[in-house]
């Protein structure tokens, strides 16, 4: 399997509001790490940067919002931003506003990005009403060899080695 060596600088940027207590915190992972942003009191938002050395999958996998509520998540790349959905967080204060996606109650938690290059991303999240606290957990996991590339490899060797000892012959 192949390991994802990560360098995450948690450069959090807090919110401008006081009552909102925001934190991040990362966690291993047998093959990555877990991204995990929670807040007590809205609006609420933080962001963060990290570098991933080899393709990865970008994944929801928990959000604490229920019925309607729902939190806005950007995600910017080495090719600019890749969550343009909606201009929901036009407002938001952290250092990059804009475009982003919205996580619901309905939201599927899996894969939101599969394949991504190798480099610098930064993410963040935004909630402006409800839900009044919670959290938002991603993972970043590198994308694994296909078996079959393995055995393709293989099996090309023991030919290569095959054609050899016949020429030798």
């Amino acid at each position: 399997m192949k390991k994802l060596a990560v360098a995450a600088a948690l450069a959090v940027a807090l919110p401008a509001m006081a009552s909102a207590a925001t934190t991040v915190a990362q966690t291993a992972t047998a093959d990555g790490f877990d991204l995990t942003f929670s807040w007590n009191g809205t609006p609420a938002s933080a962001e963060t940067t990290f570098i991933v050395n080899t393709a990865f999958d970008f994944s929801l996998t928990s959000y604490s919002g229920t019925g309607s509520e729902q939190t806005g998540y950007y995600l910017d790349g080495p090719l600019g931003r890749l969550t343009t959905s909606t201009t929901a967080c036009d407002s938001a204060v952290w250092g990059s506003p804009g475009n982003c996606d919205l996580i619901t109650a309905s939201t599927s938690s899996g894969v939101l990005f599969s394949d991504l290059q190798a480099g610098t991303y930064g993410i963040g999240f935004f909630d402006s009403a409800s839900p009044v606290s919670g959290s938002l957990a991603f993972n970043v996991a590198a994308v694994p060899l296909p078996a079959g590339a393995a055995l393709l490899l293989t099996a090309l060797g023991g030919l290569g080695l095959a054609r050899r000892r016949k020429k030798a012959a």
